[in-house]
Formats: structure tokens, sequence, C-alpha cells
């Protein structure tokens, strides 16, 4: 029980400090993603039909299942 406990806290830390990492980052280079998205318009088409679906799911609150 405390090994998990003790694995919970350092995995919420890690994550604190990836997020932390990768806003200082993003600072660093605000165009970043307009460019890469100028570049790879497949995937821009992907990530806009995923964006779609997920906000008419949570509007409609069905799951992926019903779909």
């Amino acid at each position: 029980m405390l090994n998990r406990a003790w694995k919970r806290r350092l995995t919420l830390r890690r994550r604190e400090e990836i997020n932390l990492r990768q806003r200082d980052w993003a600072k660093e280079y605000p165009h970043y993603w307009r460019g890469y998205r100028q570049k790879h318009p497949d995937y821009v088409e992907l990530d806009n039909q995923r964006r779609s679906r997920s906000l008419r799911q949570q509007r409609w609150g069905c799951s992926a299942k019903e779909e």
C-alpha cells in the first residue's frame, strides 16, 4: 500500500515537471505548431475530426460504442 502511494506521488511530481518543461519550451518556440500544421495538412484534418467527435460526445453524452 505504501509503495502505491509513493508511486502515485512520484508520478504526479513527474507529470508536473514535464508540464513545466513543455510550457517553457513552448514559450521559446511560440510559432512551432502553426508551422507544423501548415506543413502537415493530413494531421490537421485528422485532428479536426477527432476534436469534433470528442465535442459531440461531450455535448450529447454518448459513448464511443454508441457512435
